[in-house]
């Protein structure tokens, strides 16, 4: 009876671990970067995207190779949700985040950093500045508007988007 017993044991442990094992690359596989996002601090979804961050500040140029190095892009929402979504890095934390918007250009606030055309924007009011024809860096604020400074070795929040 025992020795019964023990190979059902055995068998359901089989099947359990048989079981997560199965669960977790079907979880893999119908979300898309699930398992590059658990990796984070702070992970949102939205739809098939998702924002991550360590919640740990940097420069622009920090962001933009912290997430380059990962394989990532720089954070920029491509609609209100996406927006709010991003703003829940906030919590308990800076208050600017860093966004992939491309301001290399003399007063062009239009493209992100791999020259694509911005789909959504939500500036702030009176943004973007450009006084003077100035380059600058776009920071997400947390009241969720979008605000250019001049100041791009600010520390802000590095988000990277999968």
């Amino acid at each position: 009876m025992r020795c019964e017993f023990s190979r059902v044991l055995a068998f359901v442990k089989y099947k359990k671990a048989t079981f997560v094992s199965t669960f977790s690359v079907t979880l893999t596989a119908l979300i898309p970067g699930f398992s590059s996002a658990i990796n984070y601090d702070f992970t949102r979804r939205v739809d098939k995207k998702y924002f991550v961050s360590h919640k740990r500040p940097g420069s622009f140029d920090d962001a933009v190779q912290f997430c380059t190095k990962r394989g990532l892009v720089l954070a920029l929402p491509k609609n209100e949700e996406e927006n709010t979504a991003l703003k829940r890095v906030f919590e308990g934390t800076l208050k600017n985040a860093w966004l992939n918007v491309d301001n290399s250009k003399e007063g062009k606030f239009q493209v992100d950093l791999r020259g694509h055309p911005l789909t959504f924007s939500k500036w702030g009011d009176g943004e973007p500045k450009v006084p003077n024809g100035d380059k600058g860096c776009t920071m997400l604020a947390e009241s969720g508007a979008w605000q250019v400074t001049y100041e791009c070795s600010f520390n802000a929040l590095i988000v990277c988007e999968i």
